[in-house]
């Protein structure tokens, strides 16, 4: 099953009766702006989607896209998910599949130079992201602790924290993410 953010954003607000103002107040998104994002006129970016898949229940990547369970699933690049900021600099595809009500989920992101992957909100309690930095160089700004990354530094977390990446090198930064919830 895929289908846009868009639609899942909609669908699954009227399905738990939420009003706009409702979401609105648990995600820290203008009315407007969600009523926007629902129409398709607008792409929300990363930090403004996980906040309103948080405040929905759900994740980022569960909104993005749902796989059917199988002994073996392959997700060929060209079907993974992938969500880009409006701006273009930050892109994050997820290469795991997504069952619904998963507790793994992960994620390949690229950051340009001088980028934000914006700041997003803690997770519920006793979830844990691991972070292995491919290349590049970044800044993880962790419940308002920072951390310096190089490439092939590895760093653990518990994700209920808010949490921030930021590439502080020259070339692109490209790390993978593990979010067991």
């Amino acid at each position: 099953m895929r289908s846009t953010f868009s639609e899942q954003l909609k669908s699954r607000r009227q399905q738990q009766q939420l009003s706009l103002q409702t979401l609105s107040e648990r995600a820290d998104v203008s009315k407007s702006m969600i009523s926007k994002i629902e129409r398709g006129e607008v792409q929300p970016s990363l930090d403004v989607a996980a906040r309103l898949a948080e405040a929905l229940g759900t994740n980022l990547s569960e909104m993005l896209r749902v796989d059917q369970r199988a002994r073996v699933v392959m997700i060929p690049q060209e079907e993974q998910a992938v969500s880009r900021d409006p701006d273009g600099h930050h892109e994050r595809r997820i290469v795991s599949p997504v069952f619904e009500k998963s507790s793994v989920e992960w994620l390949r992101i690229t950051l340009h130079p001088g980028t934000s992957s914006g700041r997003f909100p803690g997770h519920r309690e006793g979830a844990e992201e691991y972070l292995l930095l491919l290349e590049g160089e970044l800044r993880a700004v962790i419940g308002g602790e920072c951390y310096r990354l190089r490439t092939g530094d590895s760093l653990y977390f518990e994700a209920h924290h808010t949490h921030e990446f930021v590439n502080v090198g020259p070339n692109l930064a490209e790390y993978l993410i593990i979010v067991k919830r």
